[in-house]
């Protein structure tokens, strides 16, 4: 008696460093055991993603199973398995699409994009509902990445919002935090213009996409953690299914890294109105102005160590 299956494997084809080729057929030796003996398939297609990660790289295998085959949960264990062909990229992605909500990895009801844990959204990963764009955890969004409700723009934390960037209320310009606006980065009430703060102090310079676009590409990157399996939040361990063939994944800290600034940011960011290296370092936790290294004379010679260092030792204040 046998059964069809599906067998997932790496770009190469190999699975627990064995390789497999279409047409093919494989034996163990010894006893049949889970994870340890055996080749290892999942009946439904869908489950072997829960075992390789879901990319490209990933070959999905239609196999025949027979000989003595074991079953745990969604995944089986066989003596002898034939590879019969290899599903095409297409063919896995309209299987995908067709057997959940059209989208693939929703949680919620009546998705039509991906990664949705609420219901009746077009876009994707939105919690919330009625949402037609991305990253949305509001209701009725139209925009992207909005944690308030009836936002059309994007990256709205509040309510009613037709631009982006807003925190508060009612405002048609972009990167409001008051209400109200109708013009750009305000952060009181009905204000139609404001000028551009520097390090907690206005500045002559009005805002403009160019400089927008200039600060934001400075080499900030988030602050990423290496979190074992073991220590994975259940959620963690549903959103990042691939942790169980490489150990774990990383967690976004909540916070970012200022260290990999290039000389090109450092001078940009010194150049700007009003520059104050306290504030700085209390946003970015580094300083800009101070040295680095400083000399100290110990025994009637000098040294030059890192001044973090120096501090610790009470050399330097």
């Amino acid at each position: 008696m046998s059964i069809k299956g599906y067998k997932a494997t790496d770009k190469d084809g190999k699975c627990r460093d064995q390789q497999f080729k279409v047409g093919e057929t494989y034996a163990i030796d010894g006893d049949l055991r889970m994870c340890s003996n055996g080749f290892h398939f999942c009946e439904k297609m869908l489950d072997v993603y829960e075992y390789y990660p879901k990319n490209t790289e990933t070959r999905v295998f239609e196999i025949e199973a027979s000989g003595k085959i074991e079953k745990e949960s969604t995944k089986s264990v066989t003596s002898k398995i034939k590879i019969v062909r290899e599903l095409e990229v297409g063919e896995i992605l309209d299987f995908v699409l067709k057997n959940t909500n059209s989208g693939y990895g929703n949680s919620g009801n009546r998705n039509s994009g991906n990664r949705n844990s609420g219901d009746w959204n077009s876009g994707y990963g939105n919690s919330g509902n009625w949402n037609s764009g991305d990253g949305n955890s509001g209701n009725r969004n139209s925009g992207n990445r909005n944690s308030g409700n009836r936002n059309s723009g994007d990256w709205n934390s509040g309510d009613g919002n037709s631009g982006y960037e807003n925190s508060g209320y009612g405002n048609s310009g972009n990167r409001n935090s008051g209400d109200w606006n109708s013009g750009d980065g305000n952060s009181g009430y009905f204000n139609t213009t404001v000028p551009v703060y520097f390090f907690n102090k206005p500045s002559d310079i009005k805002w403009t996409q160019d400089l927008e676009n200039k600060i934001r590409s400075l080499n900030v990157k988030p602050r990423l953690t290496w979190i074992t399996s073991d220590s994975m939040t259940e959620e963690e361990k549903k959103t990042y299914s691939s942790h169980k063939t490489i150990g774990g994944f990383l967690r976004d800290s909540g916070t970012m890294s200022w260290d990999l600034l290039t000389k090109e940011d450092k001078d940009f960011i010194l150049s700007l109105p009003n520059y104050d290296d306290v504030v700085f370092k209390r946003i970015s936790g580094i300083s800009l102005t101070q040295p680095k290294t400083v000399k100290v004379t110990v025994d009637g010679q000098e040294f030059e160590i890192d001044i973090e260092k120096a501090r610790e030792l009470g050399l330097a204040k």
